[in-house]
């Protein structure tokens, strides 16, 4: 229980999200839900979701539920798919879809009027 709490705090650390949750309150879901039993990387394993996304309120009591890995790739998939927008360049009438967050992507320029 105690490395599968460290195990998710350090995750949450690398990834620079605001983690608030005691050991007590990891074990409390942990049991009501079965976590550390079907925790896991297949589809229907169970993964903890952070309901809103986001460095804060990261993984806090009333931001966090359990849910199964497919459900939680495709809500990953959403936030991705919402993120893209389309540029179009009235110049050359061509346009692309870019990742509006993408530090590759190229910025985006005011409008010329």
């Amino acid at each position: 229980m105690e490395a599968a709490y460290q195990n998710k705090r350090s995750d949450a650390a690398k990834r620079d999200i605001y983690f608030d949750l005691t050991l007590e309150e990891f074990a409390e879901l942990c049991y009501e839900t079965e976590y550390l039993k079907k925790k896991g990387r297949s589809k229907h394993s169970y993964s903890i979701d952070r309901i809103e996304e986001g460095k804060y309120p990261g993984y806090t009591k009333s931001n966090i539920r359990v849910i199964e890995v497919g459900d939680n790739s495709k809500k990953e998939q959403e936030r991705r798919r919402l993120r893209k927008i389309l540029l179009y360049d009235w110049r050359s009438g061509s346009a692309r879809v870019v990742d509006r967050y993408d530090r590759y992507s190229p910025s985006l320029e005011p409008l010329p009027f």
